[in-house]
């Protein structure tokens, strides 16, 4: 038995195009998202590609990382609405969650076979970070374009 799957059916109850290339109504304010998906593609190469990672690039990429975007993601993740928390709430609540999920992906690295190292450290916290871009993508676009917060 073949069954035939009309996408067509779900347009009109989706809050967001089926357009994979249009960044149209429903992924208004998506652009702090997409461009932390690339300060982590950009952050990787700039780390582990030994020319880049003798310089002072790097530390600046590595703080950025470290201390700022995992908290920021999760921030964003738990307030999609823009009038939940004001931006001085949110950058304070960005800096000191990033410094405690640093911390818990480290305890959590130290108990696996890999250990601490660069590599596992940049790899646990990219893969966090891509997680929950795309949990803050699934929270904003259910909330109202109105309502939903757009840092730009």
């Amino acid at each position: 038995m073949i069954l035939l799957f009309n996408i067509t059916m779900f347009k009109k109850k989706l809050p967001f195009s089926l357009n994979p290339f249009s960044l149209g109504k429903g992924f208004a304010g998506m652009t702090d998202l997409l461009l932390i998906i690339g300060f982590v593609v950009v952050s990787t190469v700039i780390i582990t590609v030994p020319p880049l990672s003798d310089s002072a690039l790097r530390v600046v990429v590595g703080f950025l990382l470290v201390l700022f975007i995992p908290g920021y993601l999760l921030v964003s993740t738990l307030f999609p609405r823009n009038d939940e928390i004001d931006a001085v709430e949110r950058i304070a609540l960005s800096i000191g969650l990033s410094i405690c999920i640093v911390v818990f992906v480290g305890l959590c690295l130290n108990y696996t076979p890999w250990g601490i190292r660069l590599g596992t450290i940049l790899l646990a916290l990219s893969a966090f970070i891509l997680v929950f871009t795309a949990l803050c993508a699934f929270r904003r676009i259910h909330v109202p374009e109105s309502e939903r917060f757009m840092p730009f």
